[in-house]
């Protein structure tokens, strides 16, 4: 139960992070660039707080994305991944309406904002994929420890270089969707952004299946072959 509460309430901080800048920015009047790195900065300091605290729980996955790549990677169960999943959607959720009442902003709205397009939906797919392929990497290389800012980092970065601006998690798309923050989501683009980031998961999985051998730390008896 400790593993399902705290997938439950890091996703809710998560979203927190993800929708506080943009209520503050528009509450400041900031430029549309300033915002946008505030955005940035603050993902990459929570969620690397997050994972460092809440990963020896749960793993902090904070994201049903990652959690179905762990599920077919073996390192999760069907039972956990279903808990899982459940408290990172209703996590999300609560902190979609959290951050609306913490700005004084109504908590029953949807959000209105436009995210259509071919773009948005290959760099959500793209983002997805580099985010879950970093994690099984790390993992797969016995380098667990450099997740968290791992993860900070890319999800930051995405933040700038993608069209998106890297949700990469369909929870987080389902929080941004139950507000009316300038970063939310409109609930008929929900479905496409939830679709391209299961694909960019599963590629992600289907890719490092087929690549295997070529990640693997080269062993004494290769380099000696290679030379």
């Amino acid at each position: 139960m400790r593993r399902i509460v705290s997938e439950f309430f890091g996703t809710v901080v998560l979203v927190v992070a993800v929708l506080g800048p943009a209520f503050m920015a528009s509450s400041l009047g900031v430029s549309p660039g300033f915002a946008l790195v505030m955005a940035a900065l603050t993902v990459v300091a929570v969620l690397f707080v997050l994972i460092t605290v809440v990963g020896p729980i749960s793993g902090a996955h904070l994201n049903p994305a990652v959690s179905l790549a762990l599920l077919l990677q073996g390192r999760l169960t069907p039972r956990w991944f279903s808990g899982y999943v459940l408290a990172q959607t209703l996590g999300a959720l609560g902190g979609g309406l959290l951050t609306s009442l913490m700005f004084s902003a109504s908590p029953l709205v949807l959000s209105t904002v436009d995210r259509g397009g071919w773009g948005v939906l290959v760099s959500e797919w793209f983002t997805t994929f580099g985010l879950v392929a970093l994690i099984v990497l790390l993992l797969r290389q016995d380098r667990g420890a450099w997740i968290p800012m791992s993860v900070a980092l890319w999800i930051g970065a995405g933040h700038i270089f993608s069209s998106s601006t890297s949700f990469a998690n369909p929870a987080v798309t389902l929080g941004r969707m139950v507000t009316d923050a300038t970063n939310g989501i409109a609930p008929a683009f929900v479905p496409g952004f939830v679709a391209a980031q299961v694909l960019g998961a599963l590629s992600a999985v289907g890719v490092l299946a087929l690549w295997g051998r070529a990640v693997r730390p080269p062993t004494t008896r290769n380099l000696e072959h290679d030379s």
